[in-house]
């Protein structure tokens, strides 16, 4: 597994591009093309800023909780159990600290996924449900990891990770990730794509760029 290991050398802060179709309309299935820029720097600061043509949203993780800014400016904070998965996601170093996130981890055999063999990691997270991890047999990288959300009871969410490529310091990252549903908290419905067009790692951000966001006045009564 030292190649999913290698994703997570990004040393102390790393800001990413992506493009992706947001979700909206009933049930998510109205696509909204966005411009996507996250901002994570360790041990544990995300920010999350999508782009549309007519309103921007953002979320994150601030160390303690998670927040969502909605198209009006109002920050709230997800539900006890996200604020668990919004927890463990935003580790920096997620990969090299997978043992200690999971309470039990098993090996269960091999799977083909994406037409390659995979190696099957089940891992039970701390106060969560089992996640499965496939590994590629021949380069170590994870190739699709499937969890099992409680939001209204259980739902299959998949999150697929492909298209690896060097970021120019040695470390693996996919370019191409594709989640169904489109969002493990919020949306059971539809399905994303990730195109990943910038990363740079070894990166100095400012606190005020990854900075939780407060909410803005609302309109005059």
């Amino acid at each position: 597994m030292k190649g999913y290991e290698a994703t997570a050398l990004l040393a102390l802060a790393a800001s990413i591009k992506t493009t992706q179709y947001i979700p909206t309309g009933p049930e998510g299935q109205v696509p909204v093309s966005a411009t996507v820029e996250r901002y994570q720097k360790a041990p544990n600061l995300v920010t999350n800023i999508y782009y549309t043509a007519t309103y921007t949203i953002a979320d994150g993780f601030d160390g303690t909780k998670a927040w969502s800014e909605n198209a009006q400016g109002r920050v709230t904070e997800p539900i006890s159990i996200d604020q668990v998965r919004a927890k463990r996601d935003s580790d920096f170093y997620l990969p090299l600290n997978l043992k200690q996130q999971c309470a039990k981890m098993e090996v269960q055999g091999i799977e083909r996924v994406n037409g390659r063999d995979a190696y099957l990691v089940v891992g039970t997270p701390q106060g969560d449900l089992p996640e499965r991890l496939y590994f590629d047999m021949q380069t170590g990288l994870l190739r699709k990891a499937t969890v099992l959300p409680t939001f209204t009871g259980n739902s299959p969410f998949e999150v697929n990770y492909s298209d690896y490529r060097d970021t120019g310091s040695g470390v693996k990252f996919p370019y191409l990730i594709m989640m169904i549903p489109a969002n493990s908290r919020t949306v059971l419905y539809g399905t994303v794509i990730l195109q990943v067009t910038k990363v740079e790692d070894n990166k100095t951000i400012e606190n005020a760029r990854i900075a939780r966001l407060e909410s803005k006045p609302g309109p005059a009564q």
